[in-house]
């Protein structure tokens, strides 16, 4: 059954750290025309000015955090009407795990969290903030619109087939799989060393800044955090029409997959079969 409550510690943590990490970091390293050394150097210091920032405001967040609804039950949850709050859904005492399917005409005037074993199935309706998966859940976008971000921590999984996102799509920690959607920027791949995030994507003609790439993976340029990293371009065509054309940034140890549509794949291999076919023919003659 669901109640309401303030927001858990795990999640107050986050809304404050999300708009320090992303916003401070990405806003002062593009801003300054610095020599290479030296941006590193005060890169870092800003970084730590951030996460130290983030860190003193995590008692104040979960003091004074509104409150979430909450879902905890182990049973599925079917949402067509709009939650004037934040929606927290996890597991139920027994590890069975809680689903809500965001439907249609539903939604929320702040975050989507899903935690400890949940399934956040959203076909529809809006999310004003961001939509946040963590410690093991599942969280499938087909359709409807995020206003901000998009986040993959701890082991999570997400799927992404349609609707809209707002802002950037992260991945710490967790699995994003892409093949529909619309991405308002960028494009993020692991925190730091310890969490190293996976996005795979499914699509064809993909290019990074105006180079064609083909499949495979997109690592780090320069072995650090992934605001240190230059800006890259990536464009292509997903698996279902829609189009990508994003800046992205990858974290040492994170990775980027490009990975084909099946259509590609099997025409690709028949192409291969038929050469291979041609090549004998020609030895045979």
């Amino acid at each position: 059954m669901a109640r309401m409550f303030r927001i858990p510690i795990e999640i107050a943590k986050f809304v404050v750290f999300k708009r320090l990490k992303y916003c401070g970091v990405r806003a002062y390293c593009a801003a300054q025309p610095i020599t290479f050394l030296g941006g590193i150097i005060m890169k870092r210091q800003s970084i730590l000015l951030v996460v130290t920032m983030a860190f003193l405001l995590f008692p104040m967040a979960s003091q004074n955090a509104e409150a979430y609804m909450h879902f905890n039950d182990g049973q599925t949850h079917d949402i067509d009407y709009i939650i004037y709050d934040g929606i927290y859904v996890q597991g139920d005492t027994f590890g069975n795990p809680t689903t809500v399917n965001l439907l249609p005409g539903g939604g929320s005037i702040m975050d989507v969290a899903s935690s400890k074993n949940s399934r956040v199935m959203v076909s529809g309706g809006s999310i004003a903030d961001s939509l946040v998966a963590s410690w093991n859940s599942y969280v499938t976008f087909s359709d409807g619109s995020i206003g901000n971000q998009l986040y993959a921590f701890d082991s999570s999984q997400v799927t992404v087939s349609g609707g809209t996102i707002g802002d950037t799509i992260n991945s710490y920690g967790g699995l994003i799989t892409i093949s529909g959607g619309s991405i308002g920027t960028d494009l993020i791949a692991g925190l730091n060393g310890a969490d190293r995030g996976v996005v795979i994507i499914k699509g064809f003609n993909f290019a990074v800044d105006g180079t064609p790439v083909g499949y495979g993976e997109l690592h780090s340029v320069l072995g650090g955090v992934w605001a240190m990293e230059p800006d890259r371009r990536l464009t292509g065509t997903l698996l279902n029409g829609d189009q990508i054309d994003n800046n992205f940034y990858v974290n040492e140890g994170s990775r980027i997959i490009l990975t084909p549509v099946p259509g590609a794949f099997i025409l690709g291999s028949i192409g291969i079969a038929l050469a291979g076919m041609k090549l004998r023919r020609r030895r045979e003659l």
